[in-house]
């Protein structure tokens, strides 16, 4: 008798315990099937709706300030294989019209009709102002339907850092509201349109883009480029060859009498990077250079006068190096402990050289609240009224300060004392506006920037000046572009990110689902592979006395042990072939 034939009587003849048998292999792998199916349905799963969310979308550049809508166009002249979309990011709260429901974070997103040819099927019809498209999972948090109110309230960025004593924190100055109509609700795709990996359902409100730039006060700007096709290391190259002052929150501004150029920021305070490459271009170019930091003091009185005497609201200005002053004889350029005064504040305080002075600021605290410092420095040297001594443009714009006809006209984020206002303080500004009527060293007034509830403040030079010798108007073209050329978009922040690459890594995750399903389902695993075994066990100490029979018979111990191991495997494979449709169908059941 053939090995073959001895096998499969034998499995004849003991169908019962091999139906046992087989069940309980059957049921092991159907477990051990189902859980794989399920792990990777989930990384699928999760995968499908990272990249729905993206569209087409591969990669994106987010900054931390506006650019011009009109980067995304420069840029994908540069790479004729990308598709570059523009795009305005805001957060805010969403509110019905009709009801007290309320999600107090979404996404608010500025598009236009570019932005829907980013995903496949029809686009909505296009966003007129007042209009907005949300998504599904908001649709459902408020109970909105096409056609009802919604009123958004968007964070509005400010020209200076909140943390900082010009920066506006009440919510009166830092958002604005805004009441929409519901247009249309989107499904997923277009309609969970998200940048950052998480696999939570955004809540997103999407509205006319050129309406939130103009609702924000950033007309015609965007904050962030949708990137479809073209060549990451291509883009970033090219970035730096389209990309203006404007892109890069800076603007060269001429001084009111043509003698020099000022680099100065949209946020007030110039980013070290760019503080160090409009220095950079001026020692390319040979043109002398030096900061300018400015603050602005409550009051200023003079000790030693008798009696002593006060200007109220004057603007300090920390100059390096100081030599440009014009100071009078006898008098020097302001040190640690020192300072001087323009002629007009040194005749209202009755002050001269030598006489020690006291400086009141205000420094922002954490609860937005303001403390009172101050500081005692020594006069040593007046200024007289030309030139740097009288100059409004050392200062940049303060909102709701230098745009003001008169100090009562200010509208600052910090209290003012109008009754510490004298007639000489409202004719100084009528004459000279903002002009410093004090100048310090760069260190005093590095110290009342990082007076504040932060502490060290990385940011505190409001200008560079540059002075070329031919004047301000004839030189500005040829060091704006040395200043682009040592400007790099990385350093501040305009960078290009991998967006469906770190969406299809975060869907993979770090926790393997096919194994974790399996571990969930392991006792099912255990108890379908232990029943076999016992199963197995048992018929092999029931057959004992048919291995002694085919022993005597004459077949050697080798052939005993190849039949039994054959017969195991035929119940083995047989239990995997009718397990595995099962888990299929135990996958589908849980789906």
């Amino acid at each position: 008798m053939t090995l073959r034939r001895l096998v499969l009587r034998s499995l004849a003849f003991h169908w019962r315990t091999g139906l046992a048998v087989g069940f309980g292999l059957a049921l092991a792998t159907a477990v051990i099937t189902g859980s794989l199916l399920l792990g990777d349905s989930v990384t699928g799963s999760l995968r499908d709706t990272a990249l729905a969310r993206l569209g087409s979308v591969d990669y994106a550049l987010t900054a931390p300030t506006f650019f011009r809508q009109k980067l995304g166009g420069d840029l994908a002249a540069a790479d004729a294989g990308a598709r570059v979309v523009p795009v305005l990011l805001a957060t805010g709260a969403a509110r019905s019209a009709s009801s007290d429901a309320v999600v107090p974070s979404a996404a608010v997103v500025g598009v236009a009709s570019d932005f829907w040819r980013l995903y496949p099927g029809p686009p909505p019809a296009p966003l007129t102002q007042r209009e907005a498209a949300i998504n599904a999972a908001l649709a459902a948090d408020l109970g909105l339907r096409v056609g009802d109110g919604l009123l958004v309230t968007v964070a509005r960025p400010g020209s200076a850092p909140v943390e900082t004593l010009f920066g506006r924190r009440k919510l009166q100055d830092t958002t604005r509201v805004l009441r929409l109509t519901v247009a249309a609700i989107l499904p997923g795709g277009a309609g969970d349109f998200r940048l950052d990996p998480s696999p939570a359902v955004p809540r997103n409100v999407f509205l006319a883009r050129d309406f939130l730039a103009r609702s924000l006060s950033r007309p015609a700007q965007a904050n962030a480029l949708l990137v479809a096709g073209g060549d990451e290391k291509f883009l970033t190259a090219a970035l730096p060859r389209v990309c203006g002052l404007e892109d890069y929150g800076l603007k060269l501004v001429t001084s009111p009498d043509g003698r020099y150029l000022s680099v100065q920021s949209q946020a007030i305070a110039l980013p070290q990077p760019a503080v160090q490459a409009a220095q950079d271009a001026a020692r390319e170019l040979r043109y002398p250079s030096g900061l300018v930091s400015t603050y602005l003091a409550t009051a200023l009185r003079d000790l030693t006068a008798s009696p002593p005497r006060r200007i109220a609201y004057a603007v300090l200005a920390g100059m390096d190096p100081p030599g440009a002053l014009p100071l009078q004889p006898g008098g020097q350029a302001p040190g640690l402990a020192g300072l001087c005064l323009n002629a007009w504040a040194a005749q209202d305080l009755g002050a001269r050289v030598g006489d020690r002075l006291e400086v009141d600021y205000l420094a922002p605290l954490t609860d937005g609240t303001y403390a009172t410092r101050t500081v005692r420095l020594t006069l040593s040297g007046i200024v007289a009224m030309t030139g740097l001594g009288a100059d409004r443009g050392l200062v940049p714009d303060y909102e709701g300060i230098t745009n003001a006809q008169r100090i009562e006209d200010w509208n600052p984020p910090f209290p003012v004392q109008l009754g510490l206002v004298t007639k000489r303080d409202d004719d100084y500004w009528a004459q000279y506006r903002a002009a410093p009527r004090a100048f310090v060293s760069p260190e005093t007034v590095r110290a009342m920037w990082q007076s504040g509830p932060q502490g060290e403040v990385a940011d505190w030079v409001t200008s560079v000046r540059v002075v070329p010798p031919g004047g301000a108007a004839r030189a500005a073209a040829a060091y704006g572009q040395a200043l682009l050329r040592k400007l790099t978009p990385a350093q501040l922040g305009l960078v290009f990110r991998p967006v469906r690459a770190q969406a299809l890594a975060a869907a993979q995750g770090t926790t393997d689902f096919s194994q974790l399903m399996l571990g969930m389902s392991m006792f099912l695993v255990l108890a379908g592979a232990g029943l076999a075994a016992m199963l197995m066990r048992l018929s092999g100490q029931r057959r004992a006395a048919e291995t002694g029979l085919l022993l005597a018979c004459g077949l050697g111990a080798r052939q005993v042990r190849r039949a039994a191991l054959a017969e195991g495997a035929v119940l083995t494979g047989l239990g995997a072939l009718a397990g595995a449709p099962l888990g299929v169908l135990y996958a589908a059941a849980v789906l």
